[in-house]
């Protein structure tokens, strides 16, 4: 039996008005790829969604020019 994939999900999936999911702070994209990332992929963004939990939701300094096209 395969091991189950880390994730950052809190069970809370729903889009912020920053298209970010306000449970976990993953992007769209980020949600839509989680399976195919590599290990190294997912670790960085659960590294940086640790951060924007920390932050708080509606703290934008952890969005990259790229989140916002």
């Amino acid at each position: 039996m395969t091991a189950p994939i880390p994730t950052p999900c809190r069970k809370v999936c729903r889009l912020g008005a920053d298209q970010r999911c306000d449970g976990c702070g993953r992007t769209v994209a980020e949600l839509a790829s989680w399976l195919w990332f590599t290990p190294g992929e997912r670790a960085a963004v659960m590294e940086r969604v640790r951060d924007w939990r920390i932050r708080g939701a509606d703290d934008d300094s952890t969005t990259t020019s790229e989140d916002r096209r």
